[in-house]
């Protein structure tokens, strides 16, 4: 099965991180923030967007947990492609890729969305329910999803953002198929509303698995 990815870089003007990426998934998932770095022995590796901890440590957002070899490589390839583009003066995007998965083994590993939810109780936010993290497909997990109560009640699944220069937010990894943002949205609110359990995994049902394109 082959799918699609592109890319647009964001020249920084620094020897090490030499760009900040968007990368499109197949039209259903973006995922900002990816990096391209050089190391101080002129290697080139791609990074997976990350957050800094208190502690002074990194977690990734987003983690690549089966076919990291060839998801990376297309990634790294990608956004090489975009950043060429932008340092010859040209829009700063790569063609549409295409890549493969060992076919065999992708279907029998499609899982739909899964999701694991960590309780948490904030008195200065109390809107704040709980912190999901969710893997789709099991290839594809991304990390601290918000889940927040609306006004009405309904659970919300806030993906991680980050902050931009004139003060607004924008989502790290943003979903644009509608289908399986209601995968997400149905596999973490319903493990949510599992009250006899604090804390635990689940995975949608069957009929409410989504199945990359």
């Amino acid at each position: 099965m082959l799918h699609k990815i592109r890319s647009r870089a964001y020249l920084t003007g620094n020897d090490s991180v030499l760009a900040v990426a968007d990368v499109n998934i197949d039209d259903a998932v973006i995922i900002r923030d990816c990096r391209l770095l050089k190391s101080a022995d002129g290697n080139i590796e791609a990074q997976l967007p990350q957050i800094k901890n208190k502690d002074g440590t990194y977690t990734q957002t987003v983690q690549l947990i089966n076919y990291q070899s060839v998801l990376m490589k297309s990634l790294k390839a990608s956004i090489f492609e975009a950043y060429t583009n932008a340092l010859k003066g040209n829009p700063p995007v790569s063609k549409e890729k295409t890549f493969e998965m060992e076919k065999e083994q992708f279907e029998l590993q499609r899982q739909g969305v899964k999701a694991e939810i960590r309780r948490i109780n904030l008195p200065d936010c109390p809107a704040l329910k709980a912190i999901a993290d969710i893997t789709i497909d099991n290839w594809l997990v991304v990390r601290n999803i918000r889940l927040v109560a609306e006004k009405d009640g309904k659970i919300k699944p806030v993906m991680p953002q980050k902050s931009l220069p004139d003060g607004t937010r924008c989502d790290r990894v943003a979903i644009k198929d509608d289908t399986l943002l209601e995968k997400i949205r149905t596999a973490t609110t319903q493990l949510y509303m599992r009250h006899d359990v604090p804390q635990q995994s689940a995975i949608a049902k069957a009929d409410d698995m989504y199945m990359f394109p």
